[in-house]
């Protein structure tokens, strides 16, 4: 399963190459693993909507490091995990 880098959501203001390539193959292998798309809320932030949402100052998602995965279950956050 190959994981497009337009289904992380990036803010609008954000330079859209930035996100970490590293990041989305791991986020692919993780997706492979689970035998399942996961859904992704958050991801590469340019600082002002980093403050928006109440973001730390030093948010790995300012470095396009991080991603926020929305959880339906408990025990799928553990397989997640």
């Amino acid at each position: 399963m190959s994981l497009s880098r337009f289904r992380v959501p990036i803010c609008p203001h954000g330079p859209r190459d930035q996100i970490s390539s590293y990041l989305l193959s791991f986020l692919g292998r993780l997706e492979a693993g689970l035998n399942q798309e996961l859904k992704y809320t958050s991801g590469l932030r340019c600082p002002d909507c980093n403050v928006q949402v109440g973001g730390s100052l030093n948010s790995a998602h300012l470095r396009g490091l991080a991603v926020d995965v929305s959880c339906y279950s408990s025990q799928k956050r553990l397989q997640i995990i």
